[in-house]
């Protein structure tokens, strides 16, 4: 998606690339199932996990679809095409279950997504691999994909030491509970950042490629996106007990510390992955697979150190939130220094939107307190109105500042000028048809 030209010779050999990549995990992760079984005293991972591997070599196959859609900014399809694949997958996910498969309709759920994804994908983009050929020149391609590879693989690691510490030290149950809340917060989180990738990378890049520019977009997008998203993480940090009575039941409430402590790191995790957008722009992929040994080595490491102070699961959540932290700092003095980016800039803006999204937390918990306990509304009732209190609270502070406010009145006049011209075209046309009528 980042580059400026590929070719269907280019194309086609990352297509089969992937594919084989693909492959391979799928077996690495086919052969480990009984180990999986053993170490983590669950023997339905033995079953489940050779199904679990074909994923990877189904989401393997539709990626250079992906790549062929969002080149030719063809996001629509890009999104109706996911939406009915996990409409997919939801439903049949439901049958099985009413029918009895138990957890076996995860699994279906997983293979069906992706098996529709890949169908409806490959159709849309009504493209088809060639054969692997020789002398494509795809040596740029590679290094690019190999960097940003091994520092995906780095960050999936040590987005994981939470999970695997709470797994090996305190048990099955105990993870059940923290996987709750770090589902309830990062699936959504996850489902939102991937298709905008597909959004961003295309755009900053073609404007890379074009002025040579792309900061000031970069900019408006953590304004809008960086906003939009730590306000909903500073709601979820000032309502997480509601939060997750509603959405999970009373029996899981003990996740809402987790939910809150958590939140907070998604917010700086949003700023970080503006960060991560402006590396793969401006193919800095070395530096991002540098950058990432060492953020999320601190990740890492802040996580077990919040593991062994005795704190127990509140320790290694908070140790995560901490390291996410810590992180999005580091990388923009990486880029300052390593681009032409400027980091004061967006660590000035980001720090503002985090300023925004603590005085929403403390909106949303007092207005909430004083609806439930002492007006006695409904857990619904009360919930609801105390996001409404920390929506209008962030739309009062985004307008009270000139550092939001501006980037908001550019996009709001962006957005009049496509609707003027539509409305021009759609007067036209009704004025076209009308002097038709007419005669």
């Amino acid at each position: 998606m980042q580059a400026r030209s590929l070719t269907r010779a280019q194309a086609s050999n990352l297509f089969w690339t992937n594919l084989g990549v693909g492959a391979v995990l799928a077996g690495i992760l086919a052969s480990a199932a009984p180990l999986l079984a053993s170490t983590l005293d669950e023997q339905a991972l033995a079953k489940i996990a050779p199904f679990i591997a074909l994923s990877l070599l189904l989401n393997a196959a539709q990626s250079q679809f992906q790549v062929q859609l969002a080149r030719s900014f063809r996001f629509m399809a890009l999104t109706l095409t996911d939406v009915a694949a996990q409409t997919a997958g939801f439903a049949s996910a439901l049958t099985a279950a009413l029918l009895g498969a138990g957890y076996w309709a995860l699994v279906v759920q997983i293979l069906v997504a992706l098996s529709v994804l890949l169908a409806l994908r490959a159709a849309a983009s009504g493209w088809t691999p060639l054969l692997p050929t020789r002398g494509a020149g795809m040596r740029e391609l590679y290094r690019y994909g190999i960097d940003v590879g091994f520092a995906q693989l780095v960050a999936y690691g040590a987005y994981n030491t939470d999970s695997y510490i709470i797994g090996f030290r305190y048990g099955a149950t105990a993870l059940g509970v923290y996987s709750r809340a770090f589902t309830l917060l990062m699936v959504p989180f996850n489902q939102l950042l991937g298709p905008l990738t597909n959004v961003v990378l295309p755009v900053l890049s073609r404007e890379r490629h074009g002025s040579g520019e792309f900061t000031p977009t970069l900019l408006r997008i953590q304004y809008v996106l960086g906003g939009a998203l730590i306000g909903l993480f500073s709601i979820v940090v000032g309502l997480a007990q509601p939060i997750v009575e509603l959405a999970l039941g009373s029996e899981w409430a003990q996740s809402a510390i987790f939910l809150r402590i958590l939140s907070v790191g998604g917010a700086f995790q949003v700023l970080s992955y503006v960060a991560y957008w402006a590396f793969l722009v401006a193919g800095q992929t070395r530096h991002l697979f540098w950058q990432n040994v060492l953020t999320k080595a601190v990740l890492a490491a802040c996580v077990i150190t919040g593991a062994s102070m005795g704190h127990g699961i509140v320790g290694v959540a908070s140790g995560y939130a901490i390291g996410l932290a810590v992180s999005w700092p580091i990388s923009l003095i990486w880029l300052t220094r390593t681009n032409s980016l400027s980091g004061y800039e967006f660590g000035s803006s980001g720090v503002y939107l985090l300023g925004c999204g603590a005085l929403i937390a403390l909106a949303c918990a007092g207005t909430f307190d004083i609806l439930r306990h002492h007006w006695s509304l409904p857990l619904l009732g009360s919930t609801l109105g105390a996001s409404t209190c920390g929506v209008s609270t962030y739309v009062l502070l985004a307008l009270a500042s000139p550092v939001t406010r501006e980037p908001i009145q550019d996009i709001w006049k962006s957005l009049g000028v496509v609707l003027g011209r539509n409305g021009r075209r759609i007067t036209s046309d009704t004025s076209r048809r009308g002097d038709r009528a007419t005669r």
